[in-house]
Formats: C-alpha cells, sequence, structure tokens
C-alpha cells in the first residue's frame, strides 16, 4: 500500500517539475531580464490516488543560469535542480 502512495505521489511530482522545466526552457531568460528571481504556483490536484490535493511549485532563478525546483504537497517535498 505505501509503494503505492509514493509511486503515485512521485509520479504527480515528476510531472509537475517537467511541467515547470518546460515553462522554464520558454520564459526563464526573459523573467530573469525582468528581475523575477522567484516564482510559485499553488494547484489542486485531483485524481484518484494519493496524489490528489494540494500542491506547490517553486522556481528558484537567481543567477539566470541555474534553476531550482521545489515540489511539495502536504505529505511530500521534492527538491530538484538544474
Amino acid at each position: 500500500m505505501t509503494d503505492e502512495i509514493d509511486q503515485d505521489e512521485g509520479t504527480a511530482c515528476t510531472l509537475l517539475k517537467q511541467m515547470v522545466l518546460n515553462l522554464y526552457e520558454h520564459v526563464g531568460v526573459r523573467m530573469h531580464r525582468l528581475s523575477v528571481c522567484q516564482w510559485e504556483v499553488k494547484l489542486w490536484l485531483v485524481c484518484d490516488g494519493q496524489a490528489s490535493g494540494a500542491w506547490r511549485v517553486v522556481v528558484t532563478n537567481v543567477t539566470g543560469h541555474t534553476c531550482t525546483v521545489d515540489v511539495s504537497s502536504l505529505t511530500t517535498h521534492y527538491f530538484y535542480q538544474k
């Protein structure tokens, strides 16, 4: 049972991370030029598994060359650096 929960949340986290990195690839440089160093997205996922609920994604791009993505829900927390 816990493996299914971890897999469900891991899949949701991976999808959110890929979505944010895709967005970063398209507008990251422009946002940095506009002095946007950090942005945040809060959303509600509705699905059948444990990944359903509130999620928060924070993207930090201080230097314009590196991007850190922090994905968290009420029960999990993931941190990625690109």
